[in-house]
C-alpha cells in the first residue's frame, strides 16, 4: 500500500460515517462512541500496517500501570490481531494500540467495522482493569 491508496481509503471511511472533511495524508481522527480514535500511517516503515489508537481517557487509579501490565500479559500476541495497551506520555492517558494489516484492495466499510470492534475490545478490557 502507498500514501495515496491510505488517503484514498480514509476519504472513503469519512464519506461512510459522515465526515465531510479531507482526511490528512499521515494522521487523521475519528470518533467512535465517545472515544477518540486515532489512524496513523507509516508508508515509509511499515507500508502494509495502519496502527489504529483508541484514547481511553486518564483515570485515577494509584495502580493503573500495574493493572495494564497485567492486562497486557493476558491479551495474547499482537500477531494474533490484538493490541496492547500503553499510556500516552503528553497527557498520561491510556491508550489501546492495534498494528492493522492494510492493502490496496481493503474497503472503507471493512476499516470502519475494524475500527469499531477494536474499539469496543478496548473499552470492554479496559472496564475489566479499572473495575
Amino acid at each position: 500500500m502507498n500514501r495515496q491508496d491510505y488517503v484514498n481509503l480514509v476519504t472513503g471511511l469519512y464519506k461512510a460515517v459522515g465526515i465531510s472533511t479531507a482526511p490528512d495524508p499521515a494522521v487523521n481522527h475519528v470518533s467512535v462512541a465517545g472515544s477518540t480514535v486515532g489512524l496513523v500511517y507509516d508508508d515509509a516503515s511499515a507500508p502494509n500496517t495502519l496502527f489504529v489508537y483508541v484514547d481511553l481517557g486518564n483515570p485515577a487509579r494509584p495502580d493503573l500501570d500495574h493493572r495494564l501490565l497485567i492486562c497486557n500479559a493476558a491479551i495474547g500476541s499482537e500477531a494474533n490481531g490484538l493490541g496492547h495497551f500503553a499510556r500516552w506520555e503528553d497527557s498520561g492517558s491510556v491508550i489501546y494500540r492495534v498494528a492493522m494489516p492494510v492493502t490496496p484492495a481493503t474497503k472503507p466499510a471493512e476499516l470502519a467495522d475494524a475500527i469499531v470492534r477494536h474499539q469496543a475490545a478496548a473499552h470492554n478490557q479496559f472496564q475489566q482493569v479499572c473495575s
